[in-house]
């Protein structure tokens, strides 16, 4: 959702895998960007 609108409708495999709309690109690479800076903190790998 984006302002209250839905963005993209599919299956999950089919979302996270061919994300149509560029918005839904955006949010899964923000989510992946946040996941990696979380494996390491000050040396230690975070859990996940």
């Amino acid at each position: 959702m984006r302002d209250g609108k839905i963005m993209e409708i599919a299956d999950t495999e089919a979302l996270f895998e061919h994300p149509q709309q560029s918005y839904t690109r955006h949010l899964l690479d923000l989510m992946l960007e946040r996941r990696a800076s979380n494996w390491t903190h000050k040396g230690r790998v975070s859990s996940l």
